[in-house]
């Protein structure tokens, strides 16, 4: 019995995480901020901390669910690809460019593809085809943290567009740390 109490109480936690996620993006997105978007980007950079631990939770539970999944997916969705367009939009240049026009955009377009052609489901392989949506997320999160100037987060968001719809293969941040760790994942009961 405490072992079954212990496996619901981690999926009831992992779908918190997964929801911290989620709550991440649409602050990120919602916030009113002057001058440069470091505040957003933090939150961004919190979603990326939830998104890292959700789903290991939800594994090791032993009762994943396709709903989990899903939630997760639209967490990754807003928090990772709407949330940096929104702050490149909102973020004003001194004078309006093609590129600032561009930017977001491109990086729209690329989450767009990346889910037409991934789907919103759980990985089965710690190699990713393209970097994933965490991975554009995080560099552009860390990038508006550095301080960046507002042209060169326009290259970098259509530098990411372009990483993200590639065929370049990127091992999953769990693999790099366990470089032992097998790069299927098993089959498991989504979550």
């Amino acid at each position: 019995m405490p072992a079954r109490r212990s496996s619901k109480f981690q999926l009831v936690l992992a779908n918190a995480v997964t929801c911290g996620n989620f709550a991440s993006g649409v602050a990120a997105i919602l916030r009113r901020e002057e001058g440069r978007p470091v505040r957003r980007s933090a939150l961004i950079l919190a979603g990326i901390a939830c998104d890292a631990v959700d789903g290991t939770i939800a594994r090791r539970s032993g009762n994943a669910t396709a709903l989990g999944a899903a939630a997760d997916g639209i967490s990754d969705i807003i928090t990772f690809g709407v949330a940096p367009a929104v702050l490149l939009t909102r973020w004003t240049p001194t004078h309006r460019t093609p590129l600032t026009r561009i930017a977001p955009a491109c990086y729209l377009a690329a989450i767009a593809s990346r889910i037409v052609r991934n789907g919103v489901r759980p990985r089965t392989s710690h190699v990713f085809v393209g970097l994933p949506m965490g991975g554009a997320g995080f560099i552009f999160a860390f990038a508006c943290q550095a301080r960046l100037p507002r042209r060169a987060m326009d290259y970098l968001a259509v530098a990411l567009s372009v990483a993200m719809v590639s065929r370049i293969r990127v091992l999953s941040l769990e693999a790099l740390i366990r470089p032992n760790l097998p790069l299927d994942i098993p089959a498991a009961a989504p979550r």
